[in-house]
């Protein structure tokens, strides 16, 4: 559904990040947050709940994560 870059290129709130404040990066497109509310709806997560937090935490990283798969798919050892 997506690329590796097209997620790395991207932040998923459009917000500075603490590790890059120089660099603000466009919001996820509309398919993401999409499939987001769709997992939330199928797996029946409440807002508040251990999974829905784990599920908001992985969310938050997904971006980052694929930079650094990106930086090692670039230069590999």
């Amino acid at each position: 559904i997506f690329t590796v870059e097209e997620i790395a290129n991207h932040s998923v709130y459009g917000r500075k990040s603490s590790a890059t404040p120089g660099i603000v990066r466009p919001t996820l497109p509309p398919k993401f947050i999409t499939l987001k509310q769709f997992v939330i709806k199928e797996c029946c997560l409440e807002r508040g709940s251990a999974s829905f937090i784990k599920f908001e935490s992985s969310v938050r990283r997904i971006c980052s994560d694929a930079r650094k798969r990106l930086k090692v798919l670039k230069n590999p050892i």
